[in-house]
């Protein structure tokens, strides 16, 4: 059974509160706020999502700056791709390695295809797409029973 879109949709989650904690937290000033946690059958765990992108080669180099210069990684993201694979299948993670041009190498493919963008937001990615650019779906984790091998969702 697929995660009804209500259960993820931004509007049911965050402004109509669908899981909204009902807990009153408060600051060491005495004021009440909510704690910004939701719940769910199975606990505030179970609902999950989450872009999960890999570092980019460049992004273990040293870096220039004004004031100095930020030192190079003791290792490389080679070193960590074993690592981003692994987590990637723990994560069932929805994407597309093919689609983006900064895209560092991968040794496997993502586990899920990626997330095909909102009706809404298609236009745009088109339009962008026809000045030479590269719109691209975000590598995603979703809690989605469908996905679980285990069924345990």
């Amino acid at each position: 059974m697929a995660l009804e879109e209500q259960n993820r949709a931004d509007v049911d989650v965050f402004k109509k509160e669908r899981y909204h904690a009902p807990e009153q937290w408060y600051a060491q000033a005495g004021e009440p706020f909510s704690p910004q946690t939701n719940y769910a059958v199975g606990g505030n765990t179970k609902i999950y999502a989450a872009s999960l992108m890999r570092m980019r080669d460049r992004d273990f180099t040293a870096v220039p700056h004004q004031e100095g210069m930020a030192p190079e990684w003791p290792f490389q993201y080679a070193d960590l791709e074993p690592y981003y694979t692994a987590a990637e299948q723990l994560y069932q993670v929805h994407g597309d390695a093919q689609n983006d041009p900064t895209e560092p190498p991968h040794s496997s493919d993502y586990p899920y295809p990626a997330i095909a963008h909102e009706p809404l937001m298609q236009p745009l990615v088109e339009a962008i797409a026809q000045q030479d650019l590269h719109p691209t779906s975000l590598p995603l984790s979703l809690t989605r029973q469908e996905d679980d091998p285990t069924g345990d969702s």
